[in-house]
């Protein structure tokens, strides 16, 4: 009895907290704001004067917490053909974490947060043909962001952007579910970092944003307790 009490709670809270995925949405919702949680990774090369190299050095930069989005209303966007798109912005970006010299165990802690002075825009476009459904939506954000490294060979060390890093994906609801649908950069268009005097020292070769390492735990061990709680269902049944 303890067992299939242990299995039914165990399954049901990993329900509550991660299992149960919204159904996909059909149409955009009014203005509101989106709490994201998840786990924004950089590809990064940095001159190697800051770990003591004369040559530049790969960087893994790893920052996680939550991302909050303000949205518009939905509107029929003219630029693209009358369909319906909805206008955002990243109002908070707290995410902690640590950059590391690929290959080593070298790395510092490091927050990474927006510009207070530069906006970050985006803004989803339906892009189904039937004019009920606004979903799949093409998403985007033009991000300005600082990334504020403690503990370095040069101290402490603040890093942020003049050209904006744009992040993209093909949501099918909104928020969107990162484990779906993350939000990439192009590697094919870096962005330079930049110390805050304006000289250039790095580039970001590739971001992402994915979710939360807990939000994946729970998926696998509800699904595994509720299997679990269903077996042994059968076998007393026998």
């Amino acid at each position: 009895m303890l067992n299939r009490k242990y299995f039914a709670v165990a399954g049901l809270a990993a329900c509550l907290f991660g299992l149960a995925w919204p159904a996909h949405a059909v149409e955009f919702p009014p203005a509101g704001q989106d709490i994201i949680q998840g786990v924004v990774t950089f590809e990064i090369q940095m001159a190697g004067e800051f770990v003591g190299e004369p040559e530049p050095v790969d960087f893994i930069g790893r920052f996680e917490g939550p991302t909050i989005v303000q949205r518009g209303d939905p509107y029929p966007d003219d630029s693209a053909g009358g369909q319906n798109a909805i206008d955002t912005e990243i109002v908070s970006l707290e995410l902690l974490g640590q950059v590391q010299v690929v290959g080593t165990t070298d790395a510092w802690p490091a927050h990474l947060t927006l510009q207070a002075s530069r906006p970050s825009f985006g803004r989803a476009i339906d892009t189904n043909v039937d004019p009920g459904i606004d979903f799949p939506a093409e998403s985007f954000f033009d991000i300005f962001f600082e990334i504020q490294i403690s503990g370095t060979p040069l101290g402490d060390v603040m890093l942020l952007n003049d050209e904006p890093l744009r992040m993209s994906s093909l949501i099918d609801q909104i928020p969107p579910d990162l484990g779906l649908t993350p939000y990439e950069s192009d590697p094919a268009a870096p962005v330079t970092l930049l110390l805050p005097a304006g000289q250039p020292v790095g580039v970001v070769f590739f971001a992402k944003h994915t979710p939360e390492p807990g939000t994946i735990v729970l998926l696998v061990f509800g699904g595994l307790t509720l299997a679990g709680w269903k077996l042994i269902r059968r076998r007393r049944a026998a």
